[in-house]
């Protein structure tokens, strides 16, 4: 690991540009000193400063990652990482970036202190959203991906018992129900699957996808066959709800404007509110402290862990189901 003052300083001061807002002066400075220092954590914290910034969180935390390897004690990068994971709603990987921060920073460290009281106020909102702990959330999620990967794979019937398990621990996570819808139709269960959606729409009235998806359903015959010609697989919260878009008012533009499905959509879409669900009201539960990115290079080495330096430091059958991921 190179540590040089004269770019930790050039770093700092192409830091202090992009905070007033001047993004691509910032932006040209960080370049060239990576074109120099391809290997300095300083300066892949840097760009994944700026990236972040830029709204850019997938290169950010690629740039914190880096930072990260070169110097595994940047906390500073790995608290960012976490607000960046936290942007794209990938639970997983901001708890695990919160811990690591907590894990080789000095308990005394203030960003220490603030990712314990994000992960205490994050995993609190969940129980009382929920009434599950953070692990079993996580738990959830895993059997939830293994089911996805089931309807993937077209083994409706496997992806329904898993959805099942995580909705034994997740008892009000509308998108296991709206798949389970899915996958009842794919398999020409027509009631069971207006059921499944039913029950989605019941944790939260305003869950469009199920509302799209049981419309369409609903025009099948009993014994009908759902065939999906394209799966279409999205985060509904994430990419609508909580950007207060509409889906149907986007979808609904798929389906012939003579079709009963079409009227009964239009319906749907003047009534159609994207609030956000109790499932997700936690993501911006999150404690503010986690709203605003580190700009500090690392100034020192985290207590007792034996290092030498001296310095600080995203239906009819022609018509293509939502597919919701968890979210």
């Amino acid at each position: 690991m190179e540590i040089n003052k004269e770019v930790e300083k050039a770093v700092d001061d192409a830091l202090l540009l992009a905070e007033k807002g001047d993004i691509s002066k910032s932006e040209i400075l960080l370049k060239a000193l990576q074109a120099q220092y391809p290997e300095n954590h300083d300066v892949n914290f840097g760009l994944g400063v700026m990236k972040s910034h830029q709204g850019k969180l997938d290169e950010a935390i690629e740039y914190y990652s880096k930072a990260t390897e070169i110097f595994p004690f940047h906390i500073e990068a790995h608290f960012n990482k976490a607000l960046a994971f936290k942007g794209k709603y990938d639970i997983r990987n901001m708890v695990e970036s919160l811990r690591e921060v907590i894990a080789i920073g000095d308990p005394l460290d203030d960003l220490v202190q603030k990712a314990k009281s994000i992960l205490t106020d994050f995993e609190q909102s969940i129980i009382d959203t929920d009434n599950i702990t953070l692990e079993q959330y996580l738990h959830a999620q895993d059997i939830f991906e293994t089911a996805f990967s089931y309807m993937q794979k077209k083994e409706w019937q496997k992806a329904i018992r898993k959805f099942e398990e995580c909705l034994k621990i997740s008892k009000h996570h509308a998108q296991s129900y709206g798949n389970i819808g899915i996958c009842h139709a794919q398999m020409g269960r027509r009631r069971e699957a207006i059921e499944a959606l039913d029950k989605a729409l019941e944790i939260d009235p305003e869950y469009e996808p199920a509302i799209y998806n049981k419309v369409l359903i609903e025009s099948l015959a009993e014994d009908e066959e759902l065939k999906l010609e394209n799966n279409i697989s999205i985060e509904y919260y994430e990419d609508f709800a909580l950007k207060k878009k509409s889906y149907i008012k986007k979808y609904s533009a798929n389906i012939p404007k003579n079709s009963n499905s079409f009227l009964s959509l239009s319906v749907a879409a003047q009534s159609a509110n994207t609030i956000l669900s109790q499932s997700v009201q936690y993501l911006l539960n999150v404690s503010s402290t986690m709203s605003a990115l580190c700009r500090s290079l690392p100034r020192r080495f985290p207590k007792d862990k034996g290092c030498c330096f001296q310095e600080p430091l995203q239906a009819s059958s022609s018509y293509a189901l939502r597919i919701l991921r968890w979210k």
